[in-house]
């Protein structure tokens, strides 16, 4: 009985260890550390989709501009040892101005 105990508080945490650091896009690793590696799919809860960054360029003003793809699902490419994405539904720029920059430079302001 002991063992059981023991292999089932083993199972339980090596499943916690795995679900931290895999790069599957649902593991809980994943969610938290979305969007900061280039070409590695993670999953959007609140679109419901997956997503990969494939460039991100910094702009002489501080701004970033990330280019990324979405998908409908993905699955593990065993020759490349990577999950991919699946089933393109888009292809999208976003930039995102210089945190650090003058509130008063980024916003035009209309009276």
């Amino acid at each position: 009985m002991a063992f059981a105990e023991d292999l089932g508080t083993f199972s339980m945490a090596y499943g916690l260890i795995h679900d931290i650091f895999s790069n599957d896009p649902h593991a809980l690793g994943m969610q938290f550390s979305a969007g900061n590696n280039l070409n590695t799919v993670y999953f959007d809860a609140l679109t419901d989709q997956y997503f990969e960054i494939t460039s991100r360029k910094v702009g002489k003003d501080g701004s970033v501009t990330e280019v990324y793809d979405t998908y409908s699902s993905y699955s593990y490419d065993s020759k490349k040892g990577v999950y991919v994405g699946v089933g393109k539904t888009g292809s999208y720029s976003a930039t995102q101005a210089n945190p650090n920059a003058d509130v008063t430079q980024q916003v035009n302001i209309v009276q």
